[in-house]
């Protein structure tokens, strides 16, 4: 039976975490797909989303297509005109824009909703233009978002970051709509979400309101507490930086005030402790020590154990568990302070009991560790211990220490295998432990990697940094799109240099973005063609200039490389109205 006879039943978003556009034959098309997929409340990963966009002709493009895949398409094919573009543009506004890197693809798509809205200029939007571009209002210009309906605040909220021209017609906006920041409220900074960050010093300074002030606080932590694991092309943070000098100007001002009294009458309770959050690591490592009483500090350290600190503040905190915990730590204790656990030097790591694996599992989720830390752990961990003998349990719990082990070559071959996709998750692996990693992989998988099974790239994940250029170049076109985003940075360059064509045009969309500057300059003008074609600005290419010094210059698409992007993309058009009948025939 056929993908899209599979996916007109009821089962069809269980089939999505496998589907790849190679899945795609004979009478099935990208825009039947999506279609079906639109009808069946599936998902799709960004690299599904990408494929499955660029197999999409301009005629293919209605309000049918989700939002998700039309935010890949190239703005070139948005040509249908008024009136069918409106509902159109009303559904790509409604996408994640930051799945797009900050590249002339996010421009050009606005360019077009511009123009079928009649407004190329961009200037003097009206609340009805502002609600059809909806997420593309990010890409507005500071004049554009100046001369915009109110209304555009509202598209503005989740843009992560803005040039310095939109902070300042933003925060004009924003004392428009809310008057001087002496009389905002709470919710009135709440609702700002993001645009807070496009706010001035002297803004800033005028909002005194202590409860005003907690929707900031609020603010720092949800954002510093996010685990973003997005390809650093598209990882977009929010500028804290003035922000995070206005709070600590008023906790530096309550500081001054509890040294004089030594916290008295000020300590902080635990609930203190709970709202302020990540926030509190603008206080000095001397007020943390001082305004945080044993008790509370007993009754808060898991709490605290999930916030970050400075190395000072660190110490702080580590004197305090050593004072009101019996030294060296319980096992109890050691498996609740978190990111306190930090604090530790290699020497008072030798000291504790981390016999248990269960309890160095817990120390592998928090982020941070240095090398000779790791080191210390796995060799408390290891006393009595051979590398040989660790079981895949040991080795799925290891996580980041699992790169502190001396030899990985005599891991036992099972426990590898059925420890692979914990292996996998680890990216503090040395170069040489990736290569160790990889030969293991072939030796407990015996077969050649293009014979694994599918899903076997996948599970490996960083590990497959480790494999030669010929071995990735031979593996199948399924695998290399299997291969995931945290192995790429990791390729070192003279072997991603040495990556064919097919091998780059085959990996998927999130892998793509996590492609290096360095990694991309060694590729061949080939590959590189393939790169610049489909994501135009986002990566650029060292040049020697004929005359001295060095520059960065766009690459230009060759039309070799339009031609086969173009060849990839084109599927075999189906009868939508047949179906139904084709299916009960194959079935």
């Amino acid at each position: 039976m056929t993908m899209l006879c599979i996916l007109h039943s009821s089962t069809a978003p269980n089939l999505l975490p496998g589907f790849q556009c190679s899945d795609l034959t004979g009478e099935e098309t990208a825009k039947s797909f999506v279609t079906l997929i639109s009808a069946n409340g599936g998902s799709l990963s960004p690299t599904q989303a990408s494929c499955l966009a660029s197999g999409l002709s301009s005629v293919d493009l209605d309000q049918d297509v989700p939002s998700s895949v039309l935010i890949y398409v190239d703005a070139k094919k948005f040509t249908i005109e008024q009136p069918a573009c409106i509902p159109l543009f009303t559904s790509l506004g409604k996408a994640d824009i930051n799945k797009l890197p900050k590249d002339k693809s996010r421009t050009s798509l606005l360019t077009r909703a511009l123009s079928c809205l009649d407004k190329p200029t961009g200037l003097s939007l009206t609340a009805s233009d502002v609600a059809v571009l909806g997420n593309l209002s990010c890409e507005l210009s500071g004049e554009q978002i100046q001369s915009a309906d109110i209304g555009i605040l509202d598209n503005l909220k989740q843009c992560k970051v803005y040039t310095a021209a939109q902070a300042t017609s933003i925060e004009a906006k924003l004392t428009s709509k809310y008057g001087a920041s002496s009389t905002w409220t709470y919710q009135n900074l709440r609702d700002m979400g993001d645009m807070v960050t496009t706010l001035s010093n002297n803004t800033l300074t005028g909002i005194t309101s202590t409860t005003a002030l907690g929707a900031l606080i609020e603010y720092v932590t949800a954002q510093t507490q996010v685990m973003d694991v997005r390809p650093d092309r598209l990882r977009f943070s929010p500028d804290l930086k003035l922000i995070q000098v206005r709070l600590k100007a008023q906790s530096g001002t309550s500081g001054r005030r509890r040294k004089r009294a030594t916290c008295s009458g000020a300590q902080l309770t635990r609930q203190d402790i709970l709202t302020r959050g990540q926030a509190l690591a603008q206080m000095s490592a001397a007020d943390l020590g001082g305004c945080i009483s044993d008790a509370v500090f007993i009754e808060s350290v898991d709490d605290l154990g999930k916030l970050s600190f400075s190395s000072d503040q660190l110490a702080v905190f580590m004197a305090k568990i050593k004072s009101v915990f019996k030294w060296p730590t319980s096992t109890d204790t050691l498996a609740n302070i978190g990111n306190l656990a930090l604090a530790f030097t290699p020497a008072e790591i030798q000291e504790l009991d981390l016999s248990s694996i269960d309890l160095v599992g817990k120390l592998s989720k928090t982020q941070g560790w240095s090398t000779v830390q790791i080191q210390a752990v796995t060799k408390n961990f290891m006393n009595g211990k051979t590398i040989a003998g660790l079981t895949s349990t040991d080795l799925r719990s290891l996580g980041v220490f699992v790169t502190g082990l001396s030899d990985l070559s005599i891991l036992d071959p099972a426990a590898f295998k059925d420890a692979a996709e914990a292996l996998g998750s680890v990216d503090k692996y040395s170069l040489s432990q990736l290569r160790t990693l990889w030969k293991k992989a072939n030796d407990s998988f015996q077969q050649t990697p293009s014979q694994w099974p599918t899903g076997t790239i996948s599970q490996l994940g960083t590990i497959v940094a480790g494999a030669s250029a010929d071995d990735i170049n031979n593996l199948t076109l399924a695998q290399k799109a299997e291969i995931k985003p945290a192995a790429i940075p990791l390729i070192p360059r003279e072997v991603f240099s040495a990556l064919s064509p097919e091998t780059i045009r085959a990996l998927g969309f999130s892998s793509l973005m996590s492609i290096t500057t360095q990694q991309y300059n060694s590729l061949n003008p080939a590959s590189q063609d393939i790169l610049s074609t489909r994501f135009p600005n986002t990566f650029l290419t060292y040049v020697i200039p004929p005359s001295a010094g060095p520059g960065l210059l766009n690459v230009p698409p060759s039309a070799v490389a339009a031609a086969q992007g173009l060849h990839m993309a084109v599927k075999t058009l189906v009868a939508a109205m047949l179906l139904p009948s084709l299916c009960l025939l194959l079935a």
